[in-house]
């Protein structure tokens, strides 16, 4: 049996993005002809709780792992956040990172996929003839210090990226790249069609239903989106805040105040337990155009999105125009463009207010495509 090692800069318990991927993916490949081994990285602190634990279906084993933060545009912010989640990794790592290269050793994998871009200096320091390397990129790319890594690029066989802002942002910042070396697979999304009822509890009550889903810090826009949200003068919206409440939301919550507002947390496994269901349109306030998770899992679950960008962002990624007519594009933090966005969505709930008919096949085409990728390289 061919072997695949998937090595993950988080915990696989986590519930954000990067965990939920590959839970998923490994998940998914389970039932291939190929055999799967996982390694996430340690931590000091648990940043997952009960709900994340049935979704993981793999073997995993937990060590620790680097995380080069300085390749990625948008970077831990506060000091705490630094301390767990980038220096701590990788002052373990360094003092035992010779325990991953044997792991490696002794499993010998055809294929070596590392699940993120900040993973990138395993590349080098797992190399071995037998094994080919992918890199799953899911990051806008910073080009302040790119020269750092340009010696790593050449050594990776295949960069997978998650949509087409992420591929432009690589190549943009490393033109070096054969064309051919790049690919986009949309990330795979659990979608819940049969509501939680807890979720449907934090939910409850009459209005339109704006929500912001995800981990909240100052690229995310967050402030923007809560400061502008509180201009419209409809009185029948509410904006939900689904996201773990930091140093950041608590400020923003205390500057915010409004019962249009709702803060309600972390929630575990969102999209899976039905929670974009409960919401009509998801909003995003980040300063450039990008899509992420939360975007495709409002879309495929048949909610609107107002997202920051153009029409001309649309048409260059085939895989977001699909849902062209649940989208609405404002001009990346600019208030008036954003309270335009909620009033033209808004119009268009009046005239299609049953929630919108999606035919949901991400799964199985992720499936095929990351198939499709194992065996063109093994």
């Amino acid at each position: 049996m061919k072997k695949i090692l998937v090595i993950g800069h988080s915990d696989i318990r986590n519930t954000y993005g990067a965990s939920t991927s590959i839970r998923t993916h490994l998940n998914l490949m389970g039932d291939t002809n190929l055999g799967f081994y996982h390694i996430c990285q340690k931590s000091i602190v648990r940043g997952y709780r009960k709900e994340s634990e049935p979704f993981i279906r793999f073997k995993f084993k937990e060590m620790w792992v680097p995380f080069d933060q300085d390749i990625i545009k948008d970077k831990n912010q506060g000091f705490l956040a630094n301390l767990i989640g980038v220096w701590v990794p990788n002052l373990m790592y360094s003092l035992t990172r010779y325990k991953i290269k044997n792991e490696v050793e002794n499993y010998r994998p055809e294929v070596i996929h590392l699940n993120s871009i900040v993973l990138i200096r395993l590349a080098n320091f797992l190399w071995r003839p037998w094994s080919k390397i992918i890199i799953h990129v899911r990051e806008i790319i910073s080009s302040d210090k790119k020269d750092l890594f340009l010696k790593y690029i050449d050594i990776i066989d295949l960069f997978i990226c998650i949509d087409a802002s992420v591929r432009d942002s690589l190549i943009r910042s490393f033109p070096s790249i054969e064309s051919s070396k790049v690919i986009v697979i949309k990330n795979p999304f659990l979608i819940g069609f049969n509501q939680d009822e807890h979720l449907r509890k934090l939910f409850a009550g009459d209005g339109i239903k704006f929500a912001v889903v995800g981990g909240i810090y100052p690229a995310k826009g967050v402030e923007f989106i809560c400061r502008y949200f509180l201009d419209c003068q409809n009185m029948n919206i509410k904006l939900y805040i689904v996201g773990k409440i930091n140093r950041l939301a608590k400020k923003i919550k205390n500057k915010y105040k409004s019962q249009k507002i709702i803060w309600l947390d972390e929630v575990d496994e969102f999209s899976a337990r039905g929670g974009f269901m409960n919401i009509d349109i998801l909003a995003r306030g980040e300063s450039e155009f990008c899509t992420g998770r939360s975007t495709y899992e409002a879309l495929e679950s048949g909610c609107y999105v107002i997202q920051p960008g153009t029409i001309k962002d649309l048409e260059r990624d085939p895989e977001l125009s699909v849902y062209s007519n649940q989208i609405n594009f404002y001009e990346p933090r600019s208030g008036v463009s954003f309270v335009q966005a909620i009033s033209d969505t808004l119009d268009r709930l009046k005239f299609s207010p049953k929630r919108l008919e999606v035919k949901h096949t991400s799964l199985n085409k992720y499936k095929n495509q990351i198939m499709c990728v194992y065996q063109s390289l093994i």
